[in-house]
């Protein structure tokens, strides 16, 4: 059959999940070259599988004949944090959260160190588990064999928000990661609008946070405790349907992003209007009880023995004073006139006895008795 010549194509560079990463040129010889390439090479070390594949040029059954070679590069080298981490991540105040940290080590993290706002923290919690995690590997994005680590924080105040730093060290070297913890604020500026069975709600998301947010509006009646949810997805307004007409509810607003959950907003208080039927028969209540005002009620008046609208017992008290007063004048007047005379006829007297026995206002005579001693 002569001399068969053997064809090398080129070959492929795979993660160890079988994620296509790249393809590598043969030059011929049955060798892949692999370039050294800066901030590729010195970070991730080339790691995975190395296909390659070569032909006879022999058909068989109409067919090429291939062979298939298989190398996996077990390489080792400093630890590197992958491209997927967040270096802004956001805390709620006066909750507890876990900072993310993702990234490779081959061989195992020997040591690590957590840095808080510039300072070493020694009694910092944290977790590591081994697990998939996203990198960006010569221009394409890869599952990796990698290592996530959990820092737990405890936001107490504003001064917990700053800078968290994670430092690991293996056998070939260190690597540092810079995590900035801001606080996650709820949507801003909620407003709303009511209808008799529709609330209309709108709001302001935390733009400044350049991470998607889905929203989610909370209602309840003022009586009630437990809160109705709606997902408002990506937009900054919702509808709320199906509410009783001439209702108070409460209101509020939050979202979420891979970052985490928000603060709850501020509660709003909303009354939803009356339906047209309701504000009808309000209308004829109000104007029924509006009539019944305008009229005048009388009630007749109760007589006893005494007229009881004319009738004071201290008028009477009066009248009888001022009746017996006049009595006593007209007396006084008779009394003084009756003496003129009698001092008329008896000017010679000294000593002059004078006494009113009885008087009595009611008699038409009036008798007055005196006596002298010369």
């Amino acid at each position: 059959m002569g001399n068969q010549i053997t064809t090398f194509y080129s070959g492929k560079h795979r993660s160890e999940y079988s994620d296509l990463i790249r393809y590598l040129p043969d030059n011929g010889s049955g060798r892949l070259i692999l370039p050294n390439t800066k901030g590729e090479t010195d970070r991730h070390h080339d790691r995975g599988f190395y296909i390659c594949h070569a032909s006879n040029n022999v058909s068989l059954n109409g067919s090429n004949c291939f062979i298939r070679g298989e190398f996996f590069l077990k390489a080792q080298g400093k630890p590197y944090f992958v491209t997927s981490n967040n270096n802004t991540q956001y805390g709620i105040k006066g909750q507890q959260g876990n900072l993310t940290y993702d990234f490779v080590s081959f061989p195992d993290i020997e040591n690590i160190s957590v840095i808080v706002n510039d300072m070493i923290r020694s009694n910092e919690n944290y977790s590591i588990k081994t697990m998939k995690v996203i990198d960006r590997v010569y221009h394409k994005t890869i599952l990796v064999n990698g290592s996530r680590l959990m820092l737990t924080v405890s936001v107490k105040a504003e001064r917990d928000f700053g800078s968290y730093t994670i430092k690991l060290y293996n056998q070939f070297g260190s690597a540092a990661f810079t995590i900035d913890l801001r606080q996650f604020r709820a949507p801003q500026n909620l407003k709303a609008v009511a209808l008799d069975t529709q609330i209309i709600v709108k709001w302001t998301g935390n733009h400044d946070i350049g991470l998607q947010e889905t929203f989610f509006v909370e209602y309840r009646k003022h009586f009630e405790s437990i809160w109705s949810r709606v997902s408002a997805e990506y937009k900054s307004t919702a509808i709320l349907n199906g509410l009783q007409p001439g209702a108070v509810y409460f209101l509020r607003v939050f979202s979420k992003t891979t970052a985490g959950e928000s603060s709850k907003s501020d509660v709003i208080i909303v009354k939803t209007a009356l339906t047209y039927k309701q504000r009808s028969s309000r209308n004829q209540d109000i104007g029924t009880l509006s009539r019944r005002n305008d009229e005048t009620i009388i009630i007749p008046a109760h007589y006893d023995e005494i007229d009881s609208m004319y009738y004071n017992p201290i008028n009477a008290t009066i009248s009888h004073q001022a009746s017996r007063n006049n009595v006593q004048d007209c007396t006084r007047q008779r009394l003084k006139v009756n003496l003129g005379d009698w001092e008329a006829n008896n000017i010679s007297s000294r000593n002059v006895h004078c006494a009113v026995h009885q008087f009595k206002p009611c008699q038409e005579n009036t008798f007055l008795s005196s006596s002298s001693d010369e």
